[in-house]
């Protein structure tokens, strides 16, 4: 997994899978990351499964969802999600690709 900020925001990206006795909505939050300022980047290997992954920006103090995020899956990847603060550019890319 990669991940990568595009802008000067402060994100924290969440990990999540289902679990039916899980706290959020039947989600427990397996991994997080911070990124920004001077962490921009970070690659980690994560376990097979399924996740569900959030991203949130910083404003203020206050912690925001951005608006809905969009796959942009190329040949050899399992998913590239794009999450955008205003709904444009890409602000922050979550890329996973398999490891062989």
């Amino acid at each position: 997994m990669e991940l990568t900020v595009h802008d000067s925001r402060r994100w924290q990206i969440f990990l999540m899978q289902f679990d039916p006795s899980g706290g959020h909505d039947g989600f427990t939050v397996t991994d997080s990351y911070s990124l920004g300022g001077g962490n921009r980047a970070l690659s980690e290997s994560v376990a097979a499964g399924r996740f569900f992954a959030v991203a949130l920006y910083d404003s203020g103090g206050r912690w925001i969802c951005p608006s809905p995020a969009h796959d942009e899956r190329t040949p050899g990847t399992i998913a590239s999600l794009c999450y955008s603060a205003g709904g444009g550019a890409c602000d922050v890319t979550l890329t996973v690709r398999s490891v062989k």
